[in-house]
């Protein structure tokens, strides 16, 4: 929520990087390609720099993690059903949506979650699909909620860490993404859409630091899916 969330917006206030294009199929996206090699995989897809939501105004079923592997979670299964594309693992889950809400229905889904959050009570088929994706354990909740108590918690963080890393990341930024000796660079590349990945593995590389420390827990590596945690968020 802070170097995935507030401080990104506070990268793109002073310009020193894009968080969107708008293309002609009218989604808004950025495309980054890296070449085939152990050390760009190391950055592209080992660090901890992968935020997945499936959210609405009210609340949010995410996780966070690095990108080593595909995580099971509802995020990716909701774009799954979206391209009718479903993996074996996702098969008993949508089995079990299609039989609560007649489909892919993430309003009531999410209305559920609130309900359970807010009650401890919610249908037994829903809990059971939660229980599925691991945020449900012998009936109740067990990842972290938060709600808007928490928030001032974490806008002081999101506080702090511009105090401390806003001008030199910027400056950091704005100076790479025009200068580095990258293909992307060599061809015009927009350079905040370049500084965009910079920053990812720039904050994905704190995050490992902050593992290293023990400031944060390390999540385990699952195979296929990679190292993630998941939480809930109310609004």
């Amino acid at each position: 929520m802070v170097f995935d969330g507030s401080f990104f917006g506070y990268l793109c206030s002073k310009g020193a990087l894009a968080v969107s294009r708008q293309h002609p199929s009218g989604l808004d996206y950025l495309s980054v390609l890296y070449e085939k090699c152990e050390e760009l995989q190391t950055l592209s897809d080992g660090l901890l720099c992968s935020y997945n939501r499936l959210v609405n105004e009210k609340c949010s079923l995410q996780s966070f993690g690095d990108a080593n592997g595909d995580h099971f979670d509802f995020y990716r299964f909701f774009r799954l059903m979206e391209r009718e594309d479903i993996p074996g693992q996702y098969r008993e889950a949508k089995s079990l949506l299609y039989e609560i809400y007649g489909g892919a229905d993430k309003e009531a889904l999410l209305s559920d979650v609130i309900m359970l959050v807010q009650s401890g009570q919610c249908a037994p088929a829903a809990r059971k699909l939660l229980e599925q994706f691991g945020y449900v354990q012998n009936g109740d909740v067990c990842v972290p909620v938060y709600t808007p108590e928490h928030q001032k918690h974490i806008t002081e963080i999101g506080n702090i860490a511009a105090q401390c890393l806003g001008e030199a990341m910027s400056d950091t930024l704005i100076d790479l993404a025009g200068s580095i000796d990258i293909a992307a660079v060599r061809h015009g590349v927009n350079r905040l859409e370049i500084a965009n990945e910079l920053y990812h593995i720039l904050f994905g590389l704190l995050n490992e630091e902050l593992v290293m420390r023990k400031i944060v827990a390390a999540p385990q590596h699952i195979p296929g899916e990679g190292r993630y945690f998941q939480c809930i968020e109310v609004y």
